[in-house]
């Protein structure tokens, strides 16, 4: 319906009203870090999901918040009547629920969409990637992660031809410790970790598992339950193809 609208809408019904496109970087400015890879990836994850297609890498924050406004003022952002500046702000809201959803599979101690009745039963043999330590930040003190960004970015890329049955990452997954005077640092290496997985094939189940630079060598409850608001669950199991796994939190038992 979207596609069709901007396809067959005569022109005055495609004007961008300039409150919505504003309203639209402002929200984005606010609610994701500030790393330009992240609101990139955003972005490009925003007009897909608008369009129902891929969106090329050439999409950026002014291309997406031109096509939102649009909708938005078209009335093609909720399924009944909003206002359109509600309309906007509530669909971006359940946008970004969806970008961040793959890191928040485990749930509750198991993970959504690999329990005994979706993967209980032995299918025969397959493979998985299982990638350590991406721990972006140590290279340079957390200064800079550029490298391990690149490295991460190559083994995503390579496990993207691969096609295995999951992509297991075994933290630390960045490198600064959990604490009030890092967590600046901790939210962009984040947000550049995010970015990087963000470009795993959507068919790949992607399971991640803290480590000590993810909690901290004395994890308090604080800090493990920042790490589930990010990352969910930081011990659970799950079946893939008739196997359990069970992924513990080492920590606890430091």
């Amino acid at each position: 319906a979207r596609r069709t609208f901007l396809r067959d809408a005569p022109a005055d019904a495609l004007c961008i009203e300039a409150n919505l496109w504003i309203r639209y970087r402002m929200w984005v400015d606010s609610h994701l870090t500030a790393v330009e890879s992240s609101t990139r990836l955003f972005h490009q994850f925003v007009a897909s999901l608008a369009l129902g297609v891929h969106a090329e890498p050439s999409w950026n924050g002014s291309n997406t918040a031109d096509l939102v406004a649009c909708l938005a003022r078209g009335g093609l952002l909720a399924d009944t009547w909003q206002p359109p500046e509600l309309a906007l702000e509530n669909w971006l809201q359940e946008a970004l629920s969806l970008f961040n959803r793959r890191f928040r599979q485990a749930q509750n101690h198991v993970y959504e969409g690999l329990g005994y009745v979706e993967q209980g039963r032995w299918q025969g043999d397959y493979y998985f990637v299982q990638l350590a330590d991406p721990q972006l930040g140590m290279l340079h003190c957390d200064a800079s992660w550029g490298e391990e960004q690149t490295m991460l970015r190559i083994a995503v890329q390579l496990v993207n031809r691969l096609q295995p049955r999951f992509l297991l990452i075994s933290g630390d997954l960045t490198n600064a410790y959990p604490s009030p005077e890092n967590a600046s640092k901790m939210r962009e290496q984040i947000s550049s970790f995010k970015a990087v997985l963000a470009q795993l094939d959507g068919t790949i189940p992607l399971i991640l598992q803290p480590g000590n630079h993810d909690l901290g060598q004395n994890p308090s409850l604080a800090d493990v339950e920042s790490y589930r608001a990010t990352f969910g669950s930081d011990y659970f199991s799950f079946f893939v193809g008739g196997v359990l796994y069970i992924s513990i939190n080492s920590q606890y038992y430091h």
